[in-house]
């Protein structure tokens, strides 16, 4: 069956990516990574909701107004939590010519169930739709290359003008009813973004197939083409590459050789060294943990923060406590609280202060490679 994607993009005619590199065991339509056609300055058509569930029915963009699509689901924690935001956000936009609709694709008595109930019953005044044919998703999400809740879409007259959490979405209101809003300004990045999520989500899917399989040349040429299609985010696919090879694939001597690569090939980024440390020491798949190599990497990206980075600390800690040195990670984790401003994640570092204080130090077990 071909992608709804490669559907529309026959329709719009966008113009195709330069063929990448493939294997002939991978499906070449799961090496393509498309581009979307929903992006910020982009073309979109109204939904054709299927029930308004409360608030006046929309079927068109009304001249001049911009529409803030809320995607949501009852059961979502997310959603809950930033539902009494968006409802503020509904509060004081609406009075300003900004429509609310939320959207859920539950049934409508799911929704009017839920909409009964504190503290939606009084908070929400604006127009809630039920969409279980997914109208607006088709329209409105499928072509960012992905589905979400909770999720904040803004258009006007027709136009895509931001889309995101709704937590970021009250500076940009604000600028588009200021009338000092540029969606093209962004377009480039969500493009890219979207293109990596679509990518990941094609390993993971694939990771899944090879793991059944227990043959792994397919995942590492979808990496080599995803890489040659997106050149610029090399690193972070090379990374995935890592994460497989010392663990499900099997291949751990690869695979910190590979680490190594990639380090050398970015000599001032700590965050690749700080992530490659704690993907030794903590994943669950890794099949051998080089806990000479995870060593190297936190001390390379604590020595990148000039000893002043809270998570090099971290990832030092977490290190030390693998090979069994309880105080250094103790003193290494004191360490990151000093620097660390951020309250949330200060509470986080001391729940794992604790763990060091009180428990064994020692490396997690290895997992045995499933047989194919």
């Amino acid at each position: 069956m071909i992608p709804v994607w490669c559907l529309f993009a026959a329709l719009v005619g966008f113009a195709p990516q330069a063929a990448p590199p493939t294997d002939p065991h991978l499906d070449p339509l799961r090496a393509k990574i498309p581009t979307p056609w929903v992006f910020p300055g982009a073309m979109v058509p109204f939904p054709k909701f299927a029930t308004f569930i409360r608030g006046p029915e929309a079927v068109r963009y009304a001249p001049g107004i911009v529409y803030a699509f809320d995607f949501f689901s009852t059961t979502c924690d997310h959603c809950e939590e930033a539902g009494p935001l968006v409802a503020e956000m509904a509060r004081v936009y609406e009075a300003k010519g900004v429509r609310f609709i939320g959207i859920s694709s539950e049934p409508a008595a799911t929704i009017s169930a839920w909409l009964e109930k504190p503290p939606q019953h009084d908070d929400i005044s604006y127009a809630i739709v039920s969409d279980p044919p997914h109208a607006a998703d088709r329209v409105l999400q499928d072509g960012t290359l992905r589905r979400s809740t909770p999720l904040l879409m803004l258009a006007r007259d027709g136009v895509m003008l931001w889309y995101g959490h709704p937590n970021d979405a009250e500076p940009v209101l604000a600028a588009i009813v200021k009338g000092s809003w540029d969606p093209l300004a962004i377009k480039a990045e969500r493009v890219l973004a979207s293109r990596i999520h679509y990518a990941k989500d094609r390993i993971e899917s694939l990771a899944r197939d090879c793991e059944r399989s227990g043959q792994w040349g397919p995942i590492f040429a979808l990496l080599d083409a995803i890489i040659a299609q997106m050149p610029q985010e090399r690193t972070q696919f090379e990374l995935q590459r890592f994460t497989i090879m010392i663990g499900v694939a099997n291949e751990p001597a690869k695979g910190y050789a590979l680490g190594r690569e990639i380090a050398a090939n970015n000599p001032e980024d700590a965050a690749t060294r700080r992530a490659m440390a704690r993907t030794t020491v903590n994943s669950t798949f890794a099949t051998v943990r080089d806990l000479d190599f995870a060593l190297e990497m936190a001390t390379q990206a604590d020595a990148l923060g000039q000893g002043s980075d809270a998570l090099a600390k971290v990832a030092l800690a977490l290190v030390h406590f693998a090979r069994g040195d309880a105080a250094k990670a103790i003193e290494c984790q004191e360490q990151a609280i000093t620097l660390q401003s951020d309250a949330a994640l200060v509470a986080k570092y001391k729940v794992e202060l604790e763990r060091y204080r009180t428990q064994p130090a020692g490396p997690l077990p290895t997992r045995k490679p499933k047989a194919p």
